[in-house]
């Protein structure tokens, strides 16, 4: 018994040791904050552009496809300046653009000409206030104008390959069984790129549309420039398209009669690109006028270059009609000619322009500026056709290099089946003999 009262307080400490040595639970750590992905912004100064999104590679890809998109409007409008206000284009989330003038919000998963068709839209806004016309954000005429550009940029491969080049049999077909589109519903419709398949077919009629009055006797642009200016004068698009119409082309009664005429001609078109070679000598044509030398008779009548011909040029300095009948058609052949030579064409038309305004002495330098590009491209063009010329020539196709194999494997097969029996034209339940074998 005293053993026992003698362990016992030796047994207390033992259990009571554990408890002691039990180490103390720290109070939990609070969790470490997400990291914030970081917005990578591209910045494009000759089109006054800035784009901000979620990765480097996405904001450089939305900025040189609004670059390309800016330039379209530019050329559709023409526009030589350089735009003055910056349009923000940001992806949803990277930052605010309520208190920006000109703003453009888009998603990842956005379709191509939603985005395409809202960017437009904000193009040629920025464009229309730039020159003076206070047009309202929801005008319709921005709608209209914004999916005739959207059609050519998306749908006409100009995103893509940097031409414009539609394809309208769509269109033709419904024109060929009498269905044309109600203009007043394509310049007034509110159809958004919620309606996919229709909006495309509405995209195409808006094309189609705007190059009916491209085929104006006016300056190019010239007909879509007083568009806008009409808007913010607060005219309705209808009554300002009819009042352009009747001053370009007088006479005209009916604005859904002359549509259905107009409309066909530019169907026509279609994909029609033609050859260097035509495209020089339409070109010739278009820069000179005949001449006939006196006294040597109407056998030795030879062309001379508009701007070297002083009565020419100051007769058609005082007729503006055939000034935009000649800008008509650099414009006509410019749709037709390589995308090399189509910058060069433009300058022609600026310098009519510059006749245009009385100008004679500019006229004459930009003119033979034009003349002087247009020969340097044209030269450049056809040493790029003799590489890819010579490169065709050395490279051997696979029939080439293969032809004789292939022949060979060709007459076999021939043998082959004159060789075997042919069941399939034999009467059921009976056999067809085998045909004679031919003598190789």
């Amino acid at each position: 018994m005293n053993r026992l009262i003698c362990y016992l307080p030796l047994l207390l400490m033992l259990t009571a040791t554990p408890l002691l040595a039990e180490p103390a639970v720290p109070p939990a750590e609070a969790a470490a904050p997400p990291a914030t992905p970081k917005v990578a912004t591209e910045t494009m100064r000759a089109k006054q552009l800035q784009v901000k999104a979620w990765s480097a590679a996405r904001a450089r890809n939305v900025a040189l496809y609004a670059a390309n998109c800016a330039s379209l409007v530019d050329d559709f409008l023409r526009c030589p300046e350089q735009p003055k206000a910056l349009l923000h284009i940001s992806e949803l989330g990277v930052a605010k653009s309520d208190d920006l003038l000109y703003a453009l919000e888009f998603t990842a998963d956005e379709r191509m000409d939603a985005v395409t068709w809202r960017l437009m839209q904000a193009l040629l806004l920025r464009r229309a206030r730039e020159m003076g016309y206070k047009v309202p954000i929801e005008a319709p005429v921005l709608r209209w104008l914004a999916a005739a550009l959207t059609n050519r940029m998306v749908m006409g491969g100009r995103g893509i390959r940097g031409i414009y080049e539609l394809d309208y049999q769509v269109a033709n077909r419904q024109f060929v069984r009498r269905h044309f589109p109600r203009v007043d519903e394509l310049l007034l419709s509110r159809l958004t790129p919620d309606y996919s398949e229709l909006f495309q077919l509405h995209m195409l009629h808006c094309d189609l549309l705007a190059g009916c009055f491209e085929l104006l006797p006016a300056a190019h642009g010239q007909i879509f420039r007083e568009l806008l200016e009409l808007t913010a004068h607060g005219r309705p698009l209808v009554e300002a398209v009819g009042y352009v119409l009747q001053n370009h082309q007088p006479g005209v009664i009916s604005l859904q009669a002359w549509y259905e005429r107009q409309v066909l001609v530019v169907c026509d078109r279609g994909i029609r690109h033609q050859s260097l070679a035509m495209i020089v000598d339409c070109v010739e044509v278009l820069e000179s006028v005949q001449m006939v030398k006196a006294g040597q008779g109407l056998e030795l009548v030879e062309r001379v270059r508009l701007d070297e011909v002083p009565d020419v040029v100051k007769d058609l300095k005082l007729d503006l009609n055939a000034i935009g009948q000649l800008q008509l058609r650099f414009y006509e052949v410019k749709k037709d000619a390589p995308v090399l030579l189509q910058p060069a064409l433009d300058m022609y038309s600026e310098a009519l322009a510059s006749l245009a305004t009385g100008n004679t002495a500019r006229f004459r330098h930009e003119f033979r500026a034009a003349r002087s590009e247009f020969a340097r491209v044209v030269a450049r063009h056809r040493r790029i056709a003799a590489v890819l010329d010579e490169a065709e020539r050395e490279y051997v196709t696979v029939p080439d290099r293969f032809g004789v194999y292939m022949r060979v494997q060709e007459r076999y097969d021939d043998l082959r089946a004159q060789l075997l029996p042919v069941w399939q034209d034999a009467d059921p339940g009976q056999k067809k003999a085998p045909s004679a074998v031919a003598a190789p």
